[in-house]
């Protein structure tokens, strides 16, 4: 389904584990995260992010004042920040890195998500959802408490495991696979 440049897929790919085929749940949710964000802020936001560049026009479509830091700006990271050392860095400016959201938006975020999604995820299915900073995947299993979405990391560029990344022991409360590692295989 898409809507606005949101988009939620189910099952063109499928993750293979253990003798079990679980479809992906691919979600962008990079408009809503921007909508949401710059609720919050107001027509006069200023935000900081780490990003590749997607998320960052999303917040600048949303009329944000953005300073973004990665490999496609003018500013490159060499590691994972943290949400103190981003603070601390860029003073009066929101953090709106993904991994960096406070919870309760994260909360809203999964409630998007879910009225984009519709009837498109079962509540009390299984589902592979491509994972990097977290966030995504924390937002739906608020959302959805009773489905069971197993965290899958190194499926693309997008998605690599970093352990320094803030949410990953959040994460790893709920089920989490690895691309290549222990059998697990796209399909």
């Amino acid at each position: 389904m898409f809507l606005d440049g949101m988009y939620v897929q189910v099952g063109e790919q499928h993750v293979l584990h253990g003798g079990e085929r679980l479809p992906v749940l691919r979600v962008c949710a990079k408009r809503a995260r921007a909508q949401l964000i710059a609720e919050h802020l107001g027509p006069a936001g200023r935000v900081v992010l780490f990003t590749c560049g997607n998320a960052a026009r999303a917040l600048e479509a949303r009329g944000l004042d953005v300073l973004a830091i990665g490999d496609a700006e003018g500013l490159a990271a060499t590691r994972w920040w943290s949400p103190a050392e981003v603070q601390r860095a860029f003073l009066g400016r929101f953090d709106a890195t993904s991994g960096h959201l406070p919870a309760a938006m994260m909360l809203e975020l999964g409630r998007r998500l879910r009225a984009l999604a519709g009837d498109m995820i079962d509540p009390l299915g299984a589902y592979a959802v491509p994972t990097g900073s977290g966030e995504t995947v924390l937002a739906l299993r608020w959302a959805y408490p009773q489905a069971r979405l197993v965290a899958v990391y190194d499926m693309d560029r997008a998605t690599r495991y970093h352990p320094e990344a803030p949410l990953r022991v959040l994460v790893q409360q709920g089920e989490v696979l690895r691309v290549g590692a222990g059998g697990v295989a796209l399909e």
